[in-house]
């Protein structure tokens, strides 16, 4: 039987003939699933691709709206807070002022008095300077 085995025959070669074909158009069918599984991954990841780009453009759109809103909220309120400091700073500014005009009346005043204190002392210097004078001359006449 070894005998026999070790020979070819033509039975046996196209047994082995149709056998690797077989295998081939196995492999070849499995190589065409692959290709169109492949495909069909592609297929996929295209349309992923587009949604993710429509997703994408949607959000920024979604995004500069809402940035805008929030822009013009933000404006809104600083202009108000602007307003707001600014009648607040007009009455500091009143305040100030009066309060700068009572300083400058009290330092008027009082400047006032010393001054008339000054002019006090040199009446009195001044009275008795004359006076003195005038005795001055009368002991010199009388003398």
């Amino acid at each position: 039987m070894e005998a026999m085995r070790g020979h070819w025959t033509d039975d046996r070669m196209d047994d082995l003939a149709q056998r690797v074909e077989s295998g081939f158009a196995s492999v070849d069918s499995r190589f065409t699933e692959l290709h169109e599984d492949n495909r069909q991954l592609r297929r996929e990841m295209i349309a992923l691709r587009s949604e993710l780009r429509a997703d994408n453009a949607k959000l920024e759109t979604e995004l500069r709206t809402s940035g805008e809103t929030m822009a013009g909220e933000l404006r809104r309120e600083m202009g108000s807070v602007a307003e707001e400091l600014r009648g607040e700073m007009k009455e500091l500014r009143k305040d100030l002022r009066g309060e700068m005009k009572e300083l400058r009346e009290g330092l008027r005043g009082e400047m006032h008095d010393r001054f008339k204190a000054i002019e006090r002392r040199f009446d009195i210097i001044i009275g008795a300077m004359a006076s003195g004078l005038v005795g001055l001359v009368i002991s010199n006449l009388i003398g």
